[in-house]
């Protein structure tokens, strides 16, 4: 993958830094959010059929604990598909640009990044634009809804509904 996982990684802590996490996970290590976010995610990101969200995502605590150095490079853990998700949602917890994000991800096609990742995460609410009114409008932006932050912080209901948002 091309994203520099420690750039991706300083990305999704800085993100989960900006947006309030439970109570439970304000003062957790980077080990103990892995292990409980990832579950979570894996869980949640497959009852959403617009994310094709993949099956075969290392999500159980124990399988975590065996990836060669998952503590240090969490991130290694995360399948292509769900890295993107997750970077594009720690990203947007500031309001970003297609094109800086796609810088990010080192990704080259901007017809299939829209349609692969910036086209199901809006379909699911997870983000939106910041002059939705005008969507061609060159200084549009991409930023994060309750809805996502709620699904990164691992506070999104089953019901497909989030317990907690911090708009």
């Amino acid at each position: 993958m091309k994203i520099g996982r420690k750039k991706g990684h300083t990305n999704l802590i800085e993100g989960l830094q900006t947006i309030s996490l439970s109570p439970m996970l304000a003062k957790a290590s980077w080990e103990e959010l892995l292990l409980h976010l990832v579950p979570g995610w894996q869980e949640k990101g497959t009852q959403l059929p617009q994310l094709k969200w993949p099956d075969n995502q290392i999500a159980e605590k124990e399988k975590i604990k065996k990836v060669p150095s998952w503590q240090e490079k969490g991130t290694q853990l995360l399948r292509k598909k769900v890295w993107y998700i997750i970077g594009i949602l720690s990203l947007s917890t500031k309001p970003v640009g297609l094109h800086k994000m796609m810088e990010c991800f080192d990704y080259k096609n901007e017809k299939t990044f829209r349609e692969n990742y910036i086209k199901p995460l809006r379909e699911v609410d997870f983000i939106t634009m910041t002059i939705p009114d005008k969507p061609t409008d060159p200084e549009n932006k991409y930023v994060i809804t309750g809805k996502g932050k709620a699904f990164l912080t691992g506070q999104f209901g089953s019901d497909s509904k989030f317990h907690h948002s911090n708009t």
